[in-house]
């Protein structure tokens, strides 16, 4: 049986994340060669996904419709482990259930995308690449997320990796479905 190391990740480390070409709703997250972990959306027209890695599988799902937000949860589970709630376009707030917060913020120098902890810390990076679609495929996108942070758990590690490429598909998908590619 594999066991992770007490820490999984370290400052510099790459994850790129790339889109299935035979399924365009599944993702895999590699780190160097090997694959990770992945995210798989229900299907084309669901917010619905569960992301599987080598630390802890979650599933994502987007409720409400005044005042939405993203349940996180375990897989099987009745009650959500966390909440996100988006402030506007690319801003919003982690809660997790033990009160821990984490901020999902823009880079204002670029177009990347940051998880940053309660100090302003950096703790992930992600850098989309917008392409066009291939095959007309709404969903597709690719990114690397680097690990910026030394200062978070496997667990933590593993829901921001998740939900930060989940964030990123949705922004994409609701961009490439304005644009008209269907």
């Amino acid at each position: 049986m594999n066991h992770l190391p007490e820490f999984c990740t370290d400052i510099g480390d790459i994850f790129p994340w790339k889109n299935a070409v035979s399924n365009p709703t599944f993702f895999t997250l590699f780190h160097g060669k090997n694959g990770f972990g992945s995210l798989q959306f229900k299907d084309q027209i669901s917010t619905f996904a569960t992301a599987e890695n080598l630390i802890q599988p979650w599933t994502f799902k987007t409720v409400g419709y005044l005042n939405p937000y993203i349940a996180i949860q375990f897989p099987e589970a009745d009650s959500d482990y966390a909440t996100f709630h988006q402030k506007k376009a690319n801003h919003g707030t982690l809660q997790l259930l033990d009160g821990r917060r984490f901020l999902w913020d823009r880079d204002k120098s670029s177009r990347d995308l940051l998880f940053v902890d309660n100090n302003k810390d950096i703790l992930l990076r992600f850098s989309p690449k917008i392409e066009k679609p291939a095959n007309k495929n709404p969903f597709y996108l690719e990114a690397e997320s680097l690990v910026e942070g030394n200062h978070m758990t496997n667990q933590e590690f593993s829901i921001l990796i998740n939900l930060g490429f989940y964030l990123l598909v949705l922004t994409n998908l609701d961009r490439n479905i304005r644009a008209g590619i269907v």
